[in-house]
C-alpha cells in the first residue's frame, strides 16, 4: 500500500524532471501484471509505456488492466530482456 504509492510518486517526480515537455517512451522491464508501469502511464499520459515480462499470464493481466483503465499509451509484450 503506502510503500508502493511512495515508490510510484517518487518515480513520477523523477520522470517529470526528465520528461519536461517531451513525450518519451518508458520501458518497464519485468513488469509482472503492470502495477508500477500502469500507474505511471495514467499519471504521464503524454509518454508511451512499454511493459515487458516473460510471464505470458502476467502480461495478459497487464494488457487487460491497461484496457480496463482506458490507457492508450501502453503496449505490453511477452519476452526476455535480452
Amino acid at each position: 500500500g503506502r510503500r508502493k504509492r511512495w515508490q510510484i510518486e517518487s518515480f513520477r517526480c523523477i520522470l517529470d524532471a526528465i520528461v519536461g515537455d517531451e513525450a518519451l517512451c518508458v520501458v518497464d522491464f519485468c513488469c509482472g501484471s503492470g502495477n508500477f508501469g500502469l500507474a505511471l502511464a495514467a499519471l504521464l499520459p503524454k509518454c508511451s509505456f512499454l511493459l515487458l515480462d516473460r510471464n505470458a499470464h502476467a502480461i495478459d493481466l497487464a494488457r487487460q488492466r491497461a484496457a480496463d483503465a482506458g490507457l492508450s499509451n501502453v503496449s505490453v509484450v511477452v519476452g526476455n530482456v535480452e
